[in-house]
């Protein structure tokens, strides 16, 4: 494989060190300590149908290994049959009547024989089986793909559903708070000591709440019904018990990153394998130019009684050999030239890939700190909002303030929750995405 130049450390500032190992069996998810998150992902990898064709491709990719192996050995036929024999006897008589009679003979030989064979060309077999290995490769590649999808799939749904159901209890309080603070406009309107402004505004914004509820409640049904499908159920909801402000994500990340974690991206090993194959098949393209030895064999038995057959009296035996190569094949150059081409669109998706590795961590990590930059601004906002609502709960209740104040300011401390739920989930969100950029989790079996 070709080696490329590695960055010292990506744009996140996390150093690129040469010596660690693969995270594909960290499983990152276990450090929440969620049973449920656990059980759902060993569920996805038990039952997952898009799993099962995974493992199909792979067992089907080692049969096809098996056969390229097999080829180095000689076959063996076996064929039989029967001749028989006789003659038609027939007589005329001059008496008034004619007579007519005839026999026929009985069976005469009967044989069986097996044939052995061997064909050979040596060059082919070792480059075919080249690429049945590398195949294989893929398709195993291919299926820890599949599995890094399912754990990002069910783990990225399972906090947007959290994030959903926190969002839909600040929303329902939001709308409660708005109730009464319509209620508090319109009886000040009626009392003369407001106008008719502040009681539309305020309309409006609980229509709106109104409105995004419903939302919030398509959310969690399409969620659900995708985590369901994930792990092989039927549509159908399902509780659950957490926020996301429950899950910490300190400590998760690796402080630095080895560089056998990218070359083991199954991507990275898909186009690699590719890169195998597409040289194999080169070897194979020129083996054909190379002589073909082909072995026969007969050796079996023959008798006029079915039940002498297998005696030594009545055996025989035959061998032909022949070496047959190409003089003069014009098309083989070209099918020379065709592997060729593939050989080098594979080097060049395989240099393709190593970049692409290194842009996509580097982009994620990036991303992942300015989750946690936002979030913290967010939560110190949250912080504000919390004490100037109890700043005017507490005048309301001491009677310098109207309550309108006192719902307005507990109305701005839940849209500020909303903010910092937001930003929880995309924290998560963007974790989930680390780590399947970090190939994390591929080679974890399932619990149970």
């Amino acid at each position: 494989m070709p080696v490329l130049a590695e960055p010292e450390k990506l744009r996140s500032g996390t150093p690129i060190v040469q010596e660690g190992e693969s995270v594909s069996n960290y499983a990152w998810w276990t450090r929440f300590k969620d049973p449920q998150l656990n059980d759902l992902i060993d569920q996805a990898l038990t039952n997952n149908h898009d799993m099962q064709i995974a493992v199909a491709n792979v067992e089907q990719a080692e049969a096809q290994l098996r056969a390229a192996q097999y080829a180095w050995l000689p076959t063996l036929d076996a064929q039989g049959g029967a001749m028989g024999s006789g003659g038609i006897d027939t007589s005329y008589s001059n008496r008034g009547s004619a007579s007519f009679s005839n026999g026929l003979g009985r069976l005469s030989v009967v044989y069986g024989t097996f044939v052995p064979s061997y064909s050979l060309n040596v060059f082919a077999l070792i480059n075919q089986t080249r690429v049945a290995e590398a195949s294989l490769e893929i398709q195993k590649a291919a299926r820890h793909s599949v599995q890094l999808t399912v754990i990002g799939q069910v783990s990225g749904g399972y906090f947007n559903l959290l994030s959903a159901r926190r969002e839909l209890a600040l929303q329902e309080k939001k709308i409660e708070l708005l109730s009464r603070l319509k209620e508090a406009h319109h009886t000040r309107l009626s009392a003369g000591g407001a106008n008719a402004t502040s009681l539309l505004e305020t309309e409006s914004r609980l229509r709106l709440a109104q409105a995004m509820l419903k939302d919030v409640h398509d959310d969690i049904q399409k969620t659900e019904n995708a985590i369901q499908l994930l792990t092989g159920k039927m549509p159908g909801a399902f509780s659950t018990s957490k926020s996301p402000a429950d899950f910490s994500i300190e400590g998760l990340i690796p402080s630095n990153l080895p560089s056998m974690v990218l070359h083991q991206r199954p991507d990275l090993l898909m186009a690699e394998n590719n890169l195998r194959a597409a040289s194999a098949q080169i070897g194979v393209a020129n083996a054909a130019f190379f002589p073909n030895i082909s072995l026969t064999g007969l050796i079996g038995g023959a008798s006029a009684m079915l039940t002498n057959l297998f005696s030594v009296q009545g055996g025989f035996w035959g061998a032909t050999g022949t070496v047959a190569a190409p003089v003069l094949n014009a098309r083989k150059f070209a099918e020379v030239s065709v592997a060729e081409a593939k050989q080098k669109a594979a080097y060049a998706n395989y240099l393709q890939a190593v970049k692409s590795a290194f842009s996509d961590v580097d982009s994620q990590l990036t991303s992942m700190q300015i989750a946690n930059q936002k979030q913290a601004d967010l939560l110190a906002a949250n912080k504000a909002a919390q004490r100037l609502t109890a700043i005017n709960v507490a005048q309301y209740k001491a009677g310098v303030r109207d309550i309108r104040f006192a719902l307005e300011a507990e109305a701005e401390a839940i849209e500020s929750e909303r903010l910092v739920n937001g930003g929880s989930a995309r924290q998560l969100s963007q974790l989930v995405t680390v780590f399947q950029s970090l190939a994390a989790g591929y080679a974890v079996t399932a619990s149970k």
